[in-house]
């Protein structure tokens, strides 16, 4: 049966110089043998061909609405969308080498204009009006009229990306009178922009595409909405804006979790090649099957193996719970979606390939590296900073942690089990962790020994200092400690005649008074 070592992964990914950040403003610098190489590194999504087929419909004067919503968190997909609509309507034969479900209308736009608002240095209505050749007043914001006379006669395709940005930043300019004065410039010239586009005739081959204003934040939407709340007037700025945008826009997700599409993304992103054919992977998903059942038949686990089965058939390499324990934390504050997940797996795939592990798995998942590897330590920490005391109290410590010192006496099912509940344990929101059967269904696999699982959870409860338990049954890792658990291994260290002593002494400790 094959292993891991079928799959090769990128240079870029070993070696640890990826780099999945695209920049909006490079597109104007590409050219077309740049375009076909940023291309086929892209994996098609149905939100990107949504956006290709609409977009280009619009700019050959059919039916379509103009302005175009990314509606997605920060990494996304957002910014991969917009460089690839505006790459085909740069150099419309390259459409061909995509596969789209329905090929798009072929049309050479006149002006593929392309703003984000990381370019903090640039004026936006000043920019864009002198792609289309004309000289705006800098301290005076274009009327909807004078938009769509820039537009008249013209194939028009508009990218414009983190503007929130750029209007938080346009607030901090000088004084608060000229910081606000500043960011409600750029909000009126950007809503008569929408309107110009949405409501008059002459932009009627005009196609805009922007990102989600309320979702455009790297630190996440929340903090957008402090910011928001702490500055009243930027806050209704930004809200303003965001209502005109959305009047009439067409809404695309650029990736749909639902169709599988992240696993096509971590396949394109991280590997090269994957040399496996449809038999021997057919083989891995049917001892998967086999140890399945065999925990279906103790029972052990609850879902559908028909089910379990047909996510594998999707997921591989990966394993079948990827998606479901990503999309737990997908909405963690700052956590920046599809790029963050590929950042993640491609640290997993370094440690697991630098350690030469390939060879001795058929699935990769987020228990998969050794914890102990500083990059993807960093990587966890990143996605939930509280629970940084839990990886290295009970998980990874050189050997010392609890779950790693229990690995002998648990049939080595000790520290699996406690880095699946940590991957469980993610999330900003409840319910987290899992129940003894979803572990066992996620730690199934040829050489485990279910009936064990059991036994190891409750080891591994009794022994580790940040392991709670939900009332639903759910076993998760907390950012406060286990009082039990912390009792318990300082008792295990101690003689019997000392234990009372111990415990009194401990607990006063614990629960001395302390000025705050």
């Amino acid at each position: 049966m094959k292993t891991l070592a079928c799959c090769t992964p990128r240079q870029s990914v070993l070696d640890g110089s990826e780099d999945f950040v695209v920049n909006l403003s490079s597109l104007a610098e590409l050219t077309e043998s740049e375009a076909i190489e940023f291309l086929d590194s892209n994996v098609l999504t149905s939100g990107m061909q949504d956006l290709v087929l609409q977009s280009f419909d619009r700019l050959a004067g059919g039916p379509s609405r103009g302005i175009f919503k990314l509606s997605e968190s920060m990494g996304g997909g957002k910014t991969q969308s917009m460089i690839v609509a505006g790459l085909l309507a740069k150099f419309p034969s390259l459409a061909s080498t995509l596969e789209f479900d329905k090929a798009p209308v072929t049309v050479t736009a006149d002006r593929v204009i392309a703003f984000t608002g990381r370019n903090t240095d640039e004026n936006v209505w000043v920019a864009i009006g002198r792609e289309l050749g004309t000289e705006f007043e800098p301290t005076k914001a274009p009327s909807e009229k004078q938009w769509a006379k820039l537009f008249a006669g013209k194939k028009v395709l508009i990218l414009l990306d983190e503007l929130a940005f750029y209007l938080v930043h346009a607030a901090s300019q000088g004084s608060k009178d000229e910081g606000e004065r500043f960011s409600n410039l750029v909000a009126i010239a950007l809503t008569n922009l929408f309107g110009a586009v949405r409501d008059h005739k002459e932009s009627a081959t005009t196609a805009l595409v922007v990102a989600d204003l309320q979702k455009d934040w790297e630190q996440g939407k929340e903090d957008l909405a402090r910011i928001m709340k702490s500055n009243l007037t930027l806050g209704g700025t930004i809200q303003s804006a965001d209502n005109e945008m959305s009047k009439g826009a067409v809404s695309i997700s650029p990736v749909d979790n639902s169709k599988d599409e992240l696993y096509e993304i971590l396949r394109k992103r991280i590997f090269r090649l994957i040399d496996i054919s449809d038999q021997e992977k057919k083989a891995i998903i049917t001892a998967y099957d086999k140890e399945l059942q065999t925990a279906k038949n103790a029972g052990l686990i609850e879902r559908a193996l028909p089910k379990i089965q047909e996510e594998l058939k999707v997921s591989y390499p990966f394993h079948f719970s990827t998606k479901h324990l990503i999309e737990t934390f997908n909405d963690n504050p700052g956590f920046q979606k599809t790029r963050d997940v590929i950042y993640l797996m491609s640290s997993i795939v370094r440690a697991v390939w630098g350690k030469g592990e390939q060879s001795q798995t058929h699935l990769l998942s987020l228990a998969s590296p050794d914890f102990n590897d500083s990059k993807v330590a960093a990587r966890f920490k990143d996605i939930k900073r509280s629970l940084e005391g839990a990886m290295q109290t009970d998980i990874a410590s050189s050997g010392t942690s609890h779950a790693e010192a229990l690995v002998d006496e648990t049939s080595g099912l000790s520290l699996p089990a406690a880095k699946w509940l940590f991957a469980a344990s993610l999330s900003e929101v409840r319910p987290r962790g899992l129940s003894v059967g979803e572990l066992a269904e996620y730690m199934a696999g040829p050489g485990v020994d279910q009936t064990k699982i059991a036994g190891a959870v409750a080891e591994l409860y009794r022994n580790c200092w940040y392991i709670d338990q939900h009332k639903s049954g759910k076993y998760f890792f907390n950012r406060t400690k286990n009082l039990n658990a912390q009792l318990n291994s300082y008792v295990q260290r101690c003689s019997v005649d000392d234990r009372v002593s111990v415990i009194e002494s401990k607990l006063a400790e614990m629960f001395e008074p302390k000025e705050k």
